[in-house]
């Protein structure tokens, strides 16, 4: 499918209703005719454009979800490590498992 930005579909939908008009009040039925014919095709594009960006949008969430788990996780593994250091590890643990869940939830 051919890229077509924004403000050229714009134009051709306003041009598209314009000749509609113009037909309308000529009663020039072969004229529209083709500009239903063009309405449909340009409906028929922003569905699959619409149906794209949703696809995408779907997956960026998915993605976020992801990410988010990851560093929920580093996070948990980095106050371990330096619970570890400071000795404070089996108070901190407790905590990170009430604040970031159970590891083996993750």
């Amino acid at each position: 499918m051919e890229k077509i930005d924004i403000p050229t579909l714009n134009r051709t939908n306003l041009n598209i209703w314009s000749k509609i008009d113009l037909a309308l009040k000529s009663k020039n039925w072969a004229m529209m005719e083709k500009q239903l014919r063009r309405l449909h095709g340009l409906q028929t594009h922003y569905c699959h454009v619409m149906n794209l960006q949703d696809h995408e949008i779907r997956e960026m969430k998915i993605m976020l979800n992801v990410s988010e788990s990851q560093i929920h996780w580093q996070e948990k593994e980095w106050m371990k490590e330096v619970a570890k250091r400071a000795g404070t590890f089996d108070r901190i643990s407790k905590e990170l498992d009430e604040i970031f869940g159970d590891e083996k939830a993750i």
